[in-house]
């Protein structure tokens, strides 16, 4: 029994550790859900197909994320399409797991009225069928309901949101939540919009004089060289963690997470420890819709209300929206959080829990034996 697993991450580009964590976490819960199975990985954005062997041994292909493309938004990782039509040509069942948006700024209005790109909307209902028809053997999960509404609009049939493979330990879920009574060490971590690294490192600095702890920046993607040589801010470390999974046990000593890149946010919910998120696009804003987590959207609350449809990245708005700060205070969320004896983050960990079972288990247990 061997299954194929489709990465997004990109080993050789940013070196994005959320997605190289999202696919960790995917094959740890098949074992620990299927028992153990044989199972390749490969990467939709470097390795062709031409670079499998012998796809008619999978009895699964197995995509961990999905983005679904809206019309005139830019391509999806190169040869996914390619995995996607062979399985389906060699009838092998195709399941996506947690396919998330990353449309900005991610609103509740845009998820109603935004069009999926023709040849898009044509390949997923075509392999994954309508909505309102029985389910079929290849099965289309969402990360979050701002995307599961998306591509009900579309006319695509999901299994539903399930959430991010990532939020899921099994050897962590039910377990007491980490909940610090003081603080003594946070990490910052670092967005993807270059317009925000001043504003993240002044909240790291806030964070570090109003609770007399240790605060680090963390880099989630690679830096060029000329970018860390002319960062030049000595007084916060900088903590470079692209490259893996691995790396972002970087995180195990520290209290808590306030910063931009979603799977800080997740690698800390899965640990049962607080985080607050910054949302930068539709997969942070996404995610907090979802579980009412603790946090908030990078773009203004009258930016983010009134945006209808997908924003041109020429359009002079995008740029102003991109330049803009939250308008909440992170440092005082967070301070009315631990106060309040972390109503939020428990909340959120008990949906967590409550998906799992609902949600995430049933959907691993429909893969083929």
């Amino acid at each position: 029994m061997t299954y194929l697993v489709l990465s997004t991450f990109p080993a050789n580009g940013s070196g994005n550790s959320g997605d190289a964590l999202i696919t960790k976490s995917l094959i740890q819960l098949i074992h620990k859900v299927k028992g153990y199975k044989q199972i390749d990985v490969k990467r939709l954005a470097e390795e062709d197909i031409d670079q499998v062997q012998d796809f008619s041994k999978y009895k699964a292909v197995i995509f961990a994320g999905f983005a679904p493309k809206v019309d005139g938004a830019g391509l999806a990782p190169r040869y996914r399409n390619r995995y996607l039509q062979e399985a389906v040509k060699r009838s092998i069942p195709v399941f996506v797991f947690g396919s998330g948006w990353t449309v900005y700024p991610g609103n509740v209005n845009q998820s109603k009225r935004l069009r999926l790109a023709d040849d898009e909307k044509e390949l997923l209902v075509r392999t994954f069928g309508y909505t309102g028809e029985s389910l079929q053997k290849n099965v289309f999960s969402t990360r979050d309901q701002p995307t599961e509404r998306l591509l009900t609009k579309n006319d695509v049939k999901t299994y539903g949101t399930i959430g991010d493979c990532a939020l899921f330990d099994v050897d962590q879920l039910f377990t007491k939540p980490k909940l610090p009574e003081s603080i003594q060490k946070v990490a910052v971590s670092m967005p993807h919009n270059s317009a925000h690294f001043l504003f993240a490192y002044e909240l790291a600095k806030a964070i570090k004089k109003d609770f007399s702890c240790d605060v680090s920046l963390t880099l989630h993607s690679k830096w060029s060289k000329k970018r860390m040589a002319l960062w030049g801010k000595d007084d916060i470390p900088l903590i470079d963690l692209a490259g893996g999974a691995k790396k972002l046990s970087h995180y195990k000593n520290y209290d808590l997470h306030v910063g931009f890149r979603l799977h800080g946010h997740i690698w800390f919910l899965r640990n049962r420890k607080p985080s607050l998120l910054l949302g930068e696009d539709g997969r942070g804003f996404g995610h907090l819709q979802t579980f009412r987590g603790l946090g908030g959207s990078v773009v203004p609350k009258h930016y983010l209300d009134h945006t209808l449809e997908r924003i041109e990245v020429k359009d002079p708005l995008y740029q102003t929206m991109k330049k803009s700060l939250p308008d909440f205070d992170p440092l005082e969320m967070m301070k009315e959080e631990i106060i309040a004896g972390y109503p939020v983050t428990k909340r959120t960990l008990e949906q967590i829990d409550r998906l799992w079972v609902k949600k995430m288990e049933p959907m691993l247990r429909m893969l083929p034996d």
